[in-house]
């Protein structure tokens, strides 16, 4: 299912957010680990692609809300940049002239995203420079 670029900066931010709010926190064994992943996970509007996006670091050492925020907006990136690739594919496959205009439309909402917005954001992250205004 492919997620629309608002859908995306709204998931974003939210992980922006938690990150900011939960104290970082560092797990020493595998159940703490799935407590902070659960404890942040029960916070989102889709608490069960959060934990199925999450499991992959669940076993990690020393997982702290930085790690979690990091490898989210890393993968938001990820399933961002493969949505605007699927739209340019369509772009090239259509013979339609009104479809290509939409899917060009669509294809200009993903492009400051994954170009720009996701990049400075995951930038950011890893400075700690996150600043609300």
């Amino acid at each position: 299912m492919k997620k629309n670029p608002i859908f995306l900066l709204l998931l974003l931010l939210l992980i922006i957010i938690l990150s900011s709010l939960i104290p970082i926190t560092k797990c020493d064994d595998n159940d703490d680990d799935e407590d902070l992943i659960t404890k942040i996970c029960k916070e989102t509007p889709l608490e069960s692609l959060c934990l199925s996006t999450l499991q992959p670091i669940s076993d990690l050492p020393n997982i702290d809300t930085k790690v979690l925020a990091n490898f989210m907006a890393t993968t938001v990136l990820k399933n961002a940049t493969d949505t605007l690739n699927y739209i340019e594919g369509l772009i090239k496959q259509t013979q339609d002239p009104q479809q290509e205009r939409a899917l060009a439309v669509c294809a200009e909402l993903y492009i400051p995203v994954v170009k720009y917005v996701l990049p400075q954001a995951i930038e950011a992250l890893s400075r700690r420079s996150i600043r609300f205004r």
